[in-house]
């Protein structure tokens, strides 16, 4: 029973309710027996009010009279009224009649009720008192009566309780508990993911009970929209890991997984293939840290990492490897990213031929393609480092040589320009000959060519240099067609010796010495008279 109370809305609203009617009814029920008291009290000594008015008129005549007899009369027919108990008539303050009842058993021991006196007057002078009645109440018949009515009134007010009662009770299971109990009842066996629904209870179509069915339902294809999204969202998710875990697997790119201090979790093939690693399956032999694969670049590596947690944005370089036994010497490009659970994506390329063509395109940039030589370019790059260097060193000195041909024209216009051509390969060939592998040689353009000559000390080391230069281009050039070109040299030499000089001024101070060369009857050298002696 106690069970069904806690788990029935119809069991606990019955008892409440009747809990509520029976304590309502019991405070109403005491006030009406208490009135109902009083109004009965009231009502009988009305009646006995009346009752004495009724033989007003002949106890006036008794007792004025003294007539024993007719009081007597008077008394008895008081008497015969079961509500009272006894009568006294009194005629000049001497009793003249009197009538009373036995009183029934324990009514005896019980207090006699204050009787009821009424003077009598004269029939003949309203103002002459001529005796007295006393009319003592009969106490139990008037409790009786008392008791009779409350028995009566309470038998109506508590059929009316229990009526009212089951009226309510009747009402709320009928609309609310049981409509509430089997929607319950149905909610429990529904299946939602089905798309079944609640029927709306007949006659509740619009009421509140009503609306819950169709929120209820309501929220019954909210539930299936979102199991059917999550679905397809499972199920794309599956079919995206698949994707995902195919690319991962067979990509040419390397992608692995860190933890924030750089720590390797997982890598694909492709990652495995690059560092000469071994297979993600098999992880012995290992480097626990990404870093430690960069070889000497780990450093580099480590602050690359500790740049993307920092930053929390992707990070990337480009590390020159040296190549795990049995690999060659690659460029690849790390990128990372952070991603969730502090951890860290990264995806390796090889970029190997792009830095190739990186070089060959510099190199290109920075090369005569008719003598292979350094072009302006390099030559202009080349000055500035050796400048720089001299500044930071003033014992390190350097010679800049800048040669012009002779009798260069002739051979363009005796021979042709492929002829001069062919003249510009082989002098640029004997240029180098005549020089130091450290030295730079390079093409200005046309048959303009520059020296730069490191670490030279003396003087004659740098006649002895611009002497054998001219001596080599000297010689006879054998060209096309079996002829025989000759041209000469004029070389002008400006010594930068970690003065104030700039790139502008070594170039114009060693254009004017080989001018100078050119005015003194050409293949030949001269020193730019203003700088420094050697």
């Amino acid at each position: 029973m106690a069970s069904l109370f806690h788990t029935s809305i119809a069991a606990r609203s019955t008892a409440v309710i009747l809990a509520i009617v029976g304590l309502v009814g019991i405070v109403f029920l005491s006030i009406a027996i208490a009135l109902t008291e009083r109004q009965a009290g009231a009502d009988q000594q009305a009646r006995l009010n009346e009752l004495l008015e009724t033989v007003q008129r002949t106890a006036s005549i008794a007792c004025f009279l003294s007539d024993r007899q007719l009081a007597d009369e008077v008394a008895l027919g008081l008497i015969s009224n079961r509500t009272v108990g006894a009568v006294t008539v009194y005629a000049g303050g001497e009793r003249i009649a009197h009538r009373g009842r036995t009183p029934a058993a324990g009514a005896a021991s019980a207090k006699p009720p204050e009787p009821l006196v009424r003077n009598v007057v004269s029939p003949f002078d309203r103002g002459d008192i001529v005796g007295q009645i006393a009319l003592v109440p009969d106490a139990a018949e008037i409790r009786n009566n008392v008791l009779a009515a409350t028995r009566f009134i309470s038998l109506l007010l508590a059929v009316q309780m229990v009526f009212t009662g089951a009226a309510v009770v009747a009402v709320v299971i009928r609309f609310i508990t049981r409509p509430i109990s089997r929607i319950s009842a149905r909610l429990h066996e529904l299946r939602a993911e089905t798309g079944q629904k609640l029927e709306i209870p007949r006659g509740s179509e619009t009421d509140e009970i009503g609306q819950l069915v169709r929120d209820v339902n309501a929220m019954v294809d909210y539930l299936v929209s979102i199991l059917g999204e999550e679905r397809g969202l499972r199920l794309l998710h599956e079919i995206e890991e698949k994707k995902f875990r195919t690319i991962f697997e067979h990509a040419d790119t390397g992608i692995f997984l860190l933890d924030e201090s750089g720590r390797m979790i997982s890598w694909n093939p492709a990652f495995a293939q690059f560092f000469g690693l071994p297979e993600p399956s098999a992880s012995q032999g290992l480097p626990s840290m990404f870093a430690d694969l960069l070889g000497e670049h780990r450093d580099e590596g480590a602050m690359l990492i500790s740049r993307c947690v920092v930053e929390r944005k992707s990070t990337g370089q480009d590390f020159r490897l040296g190549g795990a036994p049995g690999l060659p010497k690659r460029w690849v490009s790390v990128v990372l990213s952070p991603v969730e659970d502090n951890r860290i994506q990264g995806v390796v390329n090889d970029v190997t031929e792009r830095k190739r063509a990186e070089e060959a395109a510099q190199e290109l940039a920075v090369t005569d393609r008719l003598t292979s030589l350094g072009n302006r370019l390099a030559f202009e790059r080349r000055l500035e480092r050796m400048i720089d260097a001299s500044s930071r060193a003033p014992v390190r000195r350097f010679v800049l040589l800048m040669m012009d041909l002779d009798w260069f024209k002739q051979v363009n216009d005796s021979y042709g320009h492929h002829a001069g051509d062919e003249v510009l390969v082989v002098v640029a060939r004997r240029l180098e000959n005549a020089v130091r592998k450290s030295d730079f040689v390079g093409r200005l353009g046309g048959d303009e060519f520059v020296v730069l000559l490191d670490g030279v000390h003396d003087r004659e080391s740098v006649e002895r240099i611009a002497s054998k230069i001219i001596s080599a281009v000297g010689e006879p050039i054998a060209i096309t067609g079996g002829m025989r070109a000759n041209v000469g040299a004029s070389v002008g030499a400006a010594v930068f010796d970690g003065g104030t000089a700039t790139k502008d001024d070594l170039i114009r101070r060693a254009d004017e010495a080989m001018y100078q060369a050119k005015q003194s009857g050409r293949n030949r050298y001269r020193f730019y008279e203003d700088t420094v002696s050697l």
